[in-house]
């Protein structure tokens, strides 16, 4: 409490932000902690400062097919508080690591950014640790919400940022309305953001029963640009995919990795690394199943790859669109 009071002193709403949501997980200053993401070549003096504070860094450029169980074995002997990042590539060391039976162990909490879990539970019980998901903005910076122990409900930060759920006409959504995010940052001296409208989808939530006053949000979906767009105008967005094949199937027991690809309206090809050998069987009921989520008007090609590259920002993209800005809007 101390640090995040100095913090707030000296202004660093960022970094506060950060310290506020890392306390509900118990996490402290000089935690060993794993941060997984694109990580470039960092100076010397930031090196020594991270040697100093004992975190530890991942990239995911550096993780592969051919490695990840070398990987995953390597972050089951570092006996760290926290890992903390990539979700998707979290997720992955998770699958891989329970399928090996490779006990990943971290004392603390396993902390997701960037894209929100298929499920918060399926982490947990490979990780044997609480999991929290974090969602955040590059345009803003910082820590804006996240859940509260036991629940996948995530809570505003209200300090750092004035976030609200709107609908198309700009009005605010009651509980449990679906709109898009705009947010203003409280904390940009030099260029304002009023009102931002980061592309992401949410539906506004009810007051959490774990009394934290803070604004609700009930569910997220980032990026409503990467979906899926059939030609009748319904919108399949990362997360309705991810609960298809993650929680109401048991893909997550042969997937390495996945994307789907909208090459055209009436086109998508699937994309996955296999974790186990692929039967036709399995190809059969994975091509039902997506055709029955698009409705049957979207032809789907399915192709077992060796690898899925991020993207140029680091991330692991579960739907990437090929469309044109004005078919999908």
């Amino acid at each position: 409490m101390h640090e995040l009071v100095e913090r707030l002193l000296k202004g660093d709403k960022r970094a506060a932000a950060f310290d506020f949501f890392n306390s509900w997980a118990g996490i402290k200053h000089g935690d060993r902690s794993l941060g997984i993401g694109l990580i470039h070549s960092r100076p010397a003096t930031r090196k020594a400062f991270d040697l100093a504070m004992r975190r530890h860094h991942l990239s995911v450029l550096n993780i592969n097919k051919n490695n990840i169980v070398q990987v995953c074995s390597r972050l089951a002997q570092m006996k760290l508080d926290v890992i903390g990042g990539n979700s998707l590539a979290i997720s992955w060391i998770a699958m891989i690591a329970k399928h090996n039976g490779i006990k990943i162990r971290p004392k603390k909490a396993v902390i997701s950014t960037q894209h929100m879990l298929p499920s918060r539970q399926l982490l947990e019980d490979a990780f044997g640790c609480p999991v929290f998901n974090r969602y955040g903005s590059f345009e803003v910076g910082g820590a804006i919400a996240q859940n509260c122990p036991g629940s996948d409900k995530l809570h505003v930060n209200t300090e750092l940022c004035i976030l609200e759920i709107v609908d198309e006409e700009g009005n605010f959504c009651a509980p449990g309305q679906r709109g898009r995010v705009v947010v203003t940052d409280l904390n940009n001296w030099v260029m304002p953001f009023i009102r931002y409208d980061t592309e992401d989808g949410a539906t506004a939530g009810e007051p959490c029963p774990c009394r934290r006053t803070f604004p609700v949000i009930e569910h997220l979906e980032p990026r409503l640009a990467q979906y899926i767009k059939t030609p009748s105008g319904n919108k399949i967005a990362s997360g309705t995919l991810g609960y298809l094949l993650f929680i109401a199937n048991d893909y997550m027991s042969y997937f390495v990795k996945c994307q789907a690809i909208q090459t055209s309206l009436n086109e998508v090809t699937f994309n996955f690394v296999p974790l186990q050998p692929v039967t036709q069987g399995l190809l059969s009921r994975l091509s039902a199943d997506l055709r029955l989520l698009l409705g049957g008007e979207i032809n789907v090609e399915i192709n077992v790859v060796d690898d899925i590259p991020a993207a140029p920002s680091g991330k692991l993209e579960i739907i990437k669109s090929e469309l044109e800005p004005r078919a999908i809007g």
